[in-house]
């Protein structure tokens, strides 16, 4: 799409940048990301930096789509817990943290103390849960991509 004089800040720390509300369902998609084919961003949902959303994928409620993350079928989202969870093809964003799959899984304790007061915790409630849904998305696609 065209750059535009449409702005918005997506909350990441790099204010307002230019953006525009996606045709299909009207959510916000920052002009460096990409939402093709037959997808859509509804709502109060976000694309943003130079992630990229295609084929039937739907992104809604308060789904957060950023980075470099890639979704060709609809993420899933956990709201409600201390840090909302997206979980796309190759992707898991918790919080404002979006890392691959097997990041994640790398990270050692005293990297994830560092992420938040309260992640070490968060991860020994909901790690093993967030992992297992992840592994069930991702099944097929992690494969093809290597993460």
């Amino acid at each position: 799409m065209a750059k535009n004089k449409l702005t918005y800040d997506f909350h990441d720390g790099k204010g307002p940048v230019p953006a525009h509300k996606h045709a299909n369902g009207g959510g916000w998609v920052a002009d460096t990301a990409r939402v093709s084919g037959e997808a859509w961003v509804y709502g109060e949902a976000r694309v943003s930096g130079e992630a990229q959303v295609s084929g039937k994928a739907r992104v809604s409620g308060k789904a957060r789509v950023s980075g470099k993350a890639r979704v060709s079928k609809t993420p899933i989202v956990i709201d409600g817990l201390i840090f909302m969870v997206t979980i796309t093809d190759c992707h898991i964003q918790i919080g404002c943290k979006i890392r691959t799959t097997s990041e994640w899984k790398k990270m050692r304790v005293k990297d994830i103390k560092l992420l938040d007061d309260q992640a070490y915790d968060f991860k020994k409630s909901f790690g093993a849960f967030i992992a297992e849904m992840a592994i069930f998305h991702q099944k097929g696609i992690v494969k093809k991509n290597g993460n």
